[in-house]
């Protein structure tokens, strides 16, 4: 297959045409012509040539005005790339591991992971030791890329603020839902859980805003640790909210996750789905919190196979005692 030839390239052909069709024209005999018929032609050939000229001028003007134009495009692009990129960097650095956090302590055990579908997202979570409690949140925002990310970093601002305020889970999303429903015209929201575990007691408390339940697994049981229903953040003034509270068993483990897991898609868009992550949680019941929490990603990962990430996956294990 021969390459296509470029304007400018076919401009400085032709122009190499007319010169040869001159030259053969000035050599050539004029048997056969009169005279005024082959100064007329010559002329006619002549006057293209010139025209010629003129397009081939112009073309390699454009042609560098282009190659001009697909320079700046170019470091336009990579400086945008390099701007995501910090970006990102700094999305992760509000969230405790910078998107992946592993902790054994002899009273509990907790591991965090984040990863966006793009270079930035809207999954968040927060985890906070406070005197005799672990605190923790868990978020997804109703966007992706730069817009959810802008919102997650607000969330994340707005919850520390009322972490430093001494209020319950409940009273933490009441006050974080009045600010984000403030001047949010582009209707964005969050769904989250917010909690607190208190390992001497082993006591947790967890406040759900439109968030999937959690999962509470134990060496005799799993299930979804079924929370009342609450609006998610942003969506509503005025809202107050509750939270609930249970004795937990020790080496208990709670799984927090977004819908990046749950809808994980293969290459048909089956979805991965609790009853597949309720499976992978059942055969790793004696795992540690990190082992737990990798098993899990392994598993999606292996059930996504080559498809692409379509949301921001983010999840979240605590287990208690260590």
């Amino acid at each position: 297959m021969q390459p296509v030839m470029s304007p400018f390239d076919a401009f400085r052909k032709e122009r190499e045409v007319l010169t040869d069709a001159e030259s053969l024209l000035g050599a050539s005999s004029v048997s056969g012509l009169c005279p005024n018929a082959y100064s007329e032609l010559l002329e006619h050939y002549r006057k293209l040539l010139k025209t010629s000229d003129r397009l081939v001028r112009i073309s390699d003007r454009s042609e560098e005005r282009l190659k001009e134009a697909n320079h700046r495009i170019k470091r336009q692009q990579q400086k945008l790339e390099s701007e995501i990129e910090f970006a990102k960097g700094i999305q992760m650095s509000m969230v405790p591991g910078k998107g992946r956090l592993s902790l054994e302590k002899t009273d509990y055990q907790l591991y965090a992971y984040l990863h966006p579908a793009r270079s930035v997202g809207g999954d968040l979570y927060s985890f906070q030791p406070d005197d005799d409690r672990i605190h923790f949140l868990i978020g997804d925002v109703s966007d992706k890329g730069v817009p959810a990310a802008l919102f997650m970093a607000r969330t994340i601002a707005l919850y520390n603020s009322a972490l430093n305020s001494r209020l319950n889970p409940g009273e933490i999303f009441t006050t974080m839902n009045a600010h984000l429903c403030d001047g949010n015209e582009e209707c964005m929201f969050v769904t989250a859980l917010c909690g607190y575990f208190i390992p001497g007691e082993k006591r947790l408390a967890i406040a759900n805003a439109g968030h999937m339940n959690p999962l509470m697994a134990n060496q005799q049981d799993h299930a979804e640790l079924e929370l009342p229903a609450a609006a998610a953040l942003g969506l509503m003034e005025g809202l107050e909210f509750g939270f609930t509270e249970w004795q937990i068993d020790e080496n208990a483990r709670l799984v927090m996750f977004t819908d990046g897991i749950s809808e994980a898609m293969d290459q048909s868009s089956a979805q991965y789905g609790e009853r597949r992550l309720f499976e992978c949680i059942r055969k790793n019941s004696n795992a540690t919190a990190t082992d737990l929490g990798e098993s899990i990603l392994a598993d999606v990962a292996d059930f996504v196979g080559a498809a692409e990430q379509s949301d921001d996956i983010t999840l979240l294990v605590l287990r208690a005692g260590g």
